[in-house]
C-alpha cells in the first residue's frame, strides 16, 4: 500500500513540475510547494500505516518487501536520471529531485526492514525502519516547502529590482 500511494504522489509530482518548466519563478515555486504538501500529506498516512500495523499485530512479509523495493527503486532510478539530465534547474525540478531521492532512502529502508523481519522473525525491525522513514519523509517534505519559499521570495525581489531599472531608464 505504501510503494502504490508513493508511486501515486510520484506522478503527480512529475506532473507538476514538467507542468512548470519554462514557466515563471511564482509558477515553479507553487509547483514546488504542492510537492512539499504531497509529501508530507504521504508522510502523515505512513506514519497512520505504521501505527495502524503496531496496533493491529500485522506480520510483513520479508521477501515480498525486498522484491517491491528493488522494483521501486530501479524505477527511481531511471527517474532520477531523467530529471539530472534535464538543463531545467528550478524549485520545481529541486522538489521532484528531493522526492525521488527521499524514494531511494525509503527503498533501502524497506530492504533493510525486509532482511531484519526475516532474520528476527518480527515485524520490529519494519516498525523502526518505518518510523524513521516518516522522518525522512517529512523533513524532505519540509525542505521542499522552505526552498519553495525562499525561490518565490528571491523571484519577488529579481521582479522588483527589473521594474526599478525600467522606471530608471525611461
Amino acid at each position: 500500500m505504501g510503494a502504490a500511494l508513493d508511486n501515486l504522489a510520484d506522478s503527480a509530482v512529475y506532473i507538476v513540475s514538467i507542468y512548470a518548466v519554462g514557466k515563471g519563478v511564482v509558477a515553479q515555486s507553487r509547483a514546488a510547494n504542492l510537492s512539499g504538501v504531497l509529501l508530507i500529506i504521504l508522510g502523515l498516512i505512513l506514519l497512520g500505516e505504521v501505527i495502524r500495523r503496531f496496533v493491529t499485530e500485522a506480520e510483513p512479509i520479508g521477501w515480498a518487501m525486498i522484491i517491491t523495493a528493488i522494483v521501486n527503486a530501479a524505477s527511481n532510478l531511471l527517474a532520477l536520471r531523467l530529471l539530472k539530465s534535464q538543463g531545467e534547474r528550478g524549485v520545481h525540478m529541486k522538489a521532484s529531485m528531493v522526492f525521488t531521492s527521499n524514494d531511494m532512502l525509503v527503498n533501502l529502508g524497506i530492504v533493510l526492514s525486509g532482511v531484519g523481519v526475516m532474520l528476527l522473525n518480527s515485524p520490529l525491525p519494519d516498525l523502526i525502519i518505518s518510523l524513521i522513514t516518516v522522518g525522512i519523509v517529512l523533513k524532505g517534505g519540509w525542505d521542499i516547502l522552505k526552498a519553495a519559499r525562499s525561490a518565490r521570495s528571491n523571484g519577488a525581489t529579481a521582479s522588483e529590482n527589473n521594474n526599478q531599472k525600467k522606471k530608471h531608464r525611461e
